[in-house]
């Protein structure tokens, strides 16, 4: 199956500004403070496209999608955020260490 890649990234393209332009609808009744919203304001689709695939034809000739965003985050306190990740390391992607949590205070 040969794709064309153009027409796909026009396609992604457009979808992706009428995502970005599209108006929200305040979805009543609100609860007399604050308004609901039909669209939610951020999503992993809003990402720019260039997080999310690899657009050079050569090395994705299919226009795939690389990375899934699947949600956004809200942030809260900053002072008191607290990143955490797990780390593991291969040599040859057969045997796996897993090294300490890394923690870090943001």
């Amino acid at each position: 199956m040969k794709t064309d890649f153009k027409s796909r990234l026009n396609l992604l393209t457009e979808e992706h500004r009428k995502l970005l332009n599209r108006e929200n609808e305040k979805v009543d009744p609100g609860n007399g403070i604050f308004h609901r919203y039909k669209y939610p304001v951020l999503t992993g689709a809003h990402a720019p496209l260039y997080w999310r695939y690899d657009l050079d034809p050569v090395t994705n000739p299919h226009l795939m999608e690389r990375f899934g965003l699947h949600a956004a985050f809200k942030t809260g306190d900053l002072s008191s955020a607290v990143a955490a990740a797990g780390i593991a390391r291969t040599h040859d992607l057969k045997k796996w260490d897993r090294l300490p949590d890394l923690k870090a205070r943001l």
